[in-house]
C-alpha cells in the first residue's frame, strides 16, 4: 500500500511539474475573433459564441473554433461588398455589419461616423454610403499615395 502511495505521488507530482503552457499565441486568437466578431453578434448564432468566449479569453474555444468564427465574421474582403446570398448559399453579413466591422477600430471622424452607422443597422442608409465606408476605413498600403 505504502510503495502504491509513493508511485501515485509520484506520477502526479511528474504530471504537475511540466513546463507552464505559453497562451501568448491562444489569447492573441481569442483577442482577434472579439474584435472580428463584435459587429457580427446579431447576425449569427455562432458570431454571438464566438464573440462571447472570445472576450472570456476562453482559449481552448478561440484555439478550436477559430477557423469557424473567422467564416462567420468575415472582413470586407472575406464577405463580398453586396448584401444576400453568398457564393455558397449562406447568408452574407448586410452592408451595415460589414461596415461596422471594417470601421471597429477607425480613429478618423468619419471613420467612426460609418461605425456607428453600420452598428444603427438602417440598411438603405448603410447600402447609400457603403462605398464611402469602405473607401475610408480600409487598410491602405504602406506605400501607396
Amino acid at each position: 500500500m505504502k510503495l502504491l502511495s509513493l508511485a501515485l505521488a509520484s506520477m502526479l507530482l511528474a504530471a504537475c511539474s511540466s513546463e507552464p503552457v505559453d497562451n501568448t499565441a491562444a489569447l492573441a486568437v481569442c483577442a482577434r475573433l472579439a474584435d472580428r466578431c463584435h459587429p457580427y453578434e446579431t447576425v449569427s448564432l455562432t458570431a454571438a459564441d464566438c464573440h462571447r468566449y472570445a472576450h472570456a479569453n476562453n482559449t481552448a474555444m478561440c484555439v478550436a473554433r477559430e477557423a469557424e468564427c473567422l467564416a462567420a465574421c468575415p472582413t470586407v474582403s472575406d464577405a463580398g461588398a453586396g448584401d444576400g446570398g453568398a457564393a455558397d448559399g449562406s447568408l452574407a453579413p448586410s452592408q451595415c455589419a460589414q461596415v461596422g466591422a471594417i470601421c471597429h477600430d477607425s480613429t478618423s471622424a468619419l471613420g467612426m461616423e460609418c461605425h456607428d452607422l453600420g452598428h444603427d443597422g438602417t440598411p438603405a442608409t448603410c447600402a447609400a454610403r457603403y462605398a464611402e465606408c469602405v473607401a475610408e476605413c480600409s487598410p491602405r498600403d504602406a506605400g501607396a499615395d
